[in-house]
């Protein structure tokens, strides 16, 4: 497996507001919205274990490089 930087605050936040420019999250249902929301509190959420924030941060890169990836495909 490749290994890869994992995206800090900052960058979450650019992605969220990049992804709503380019109008992915429009294209989202309400249920997947709120699995991507709720990944970004968690990351951010310092009360939480190292461990979990990590995991967490892990999921919202999956998502958002999937997502990526399929609005790319369908330009």
């Amino acid at each position: 497996m490749k290994h890869r930087e994992l995206l800090t605050k900052l960058e979450r936040k650019q992605a969220r507001s990049l992804l709503l420019r380019v109008g992915i999250y429009s294209s989202w249902n309400p249920r997947s919205y709120a699995v991507f929301e709720r990944h970004l509190n968690k990351a951010d959420d310092e009360s939480l274990p190292m461990g979990e924030r990590i995991r967490a941060a892990n999921k919202i890169d999956q998502i958002f490089y999937r997502r990526i990836k399929k609005h790319e495909q369908n330009k």
